[in-house]
């Protein structure tokens, strides 16, 4: 989309150039309306760095003065997340799939060390 707008003001302006180059019947409105046009963009420039001036000072006195503390000291609300619906805690295999390849000692050493936690 960018590239098909850089081609349109491309080709807009080399049209006009043409025109100004030619100089035909409209030939001093056009140069008014280019030079009307040239005098937006000029101002929209030093509008768009006022802003970014602006922006920058608001970024450097904010940070100055706010602080870790300041935000830790404030009451900001936890959220409770909820469990997705259809999802069980307590809904698992009392089969571990990755114990099936150890051998029955490891097993049931691993069997007692858990009865011995609980």
């Amino acid at each position: 989309m960018l590239v098909l707008f850089s081609y349109f003001i491309i080709g807009f302006s080399l049209w006009t150039a043409f025109a100004l180059i030619t100089k035909g019947q409209k030939h001093s409105e056009i140069k008014e309306v280019s030079n009307e046009i040239l005098s937006n963009i000029k101002s929209l420039i030093y509008t768009f760095r006022k802003l970014f001036r602006l922006l920058i000072q608001d970024l450097l006195t904010n940070n100055t003065s706010q602080t870790i503390d300041d935000f830790s000291k404030k009451n900001y609300r936890k959220e409770t997340f909820e469990e997705p619906r259809g999802f069980i805690v307590n809904d698992f295999d009392d089969e571990d799939k990755a114990i099936i390849d150890f051998s029955q000692e490891v097993i049931d050493v691993i069997t007692e060390e858990e009865n011995k936690a609980a």
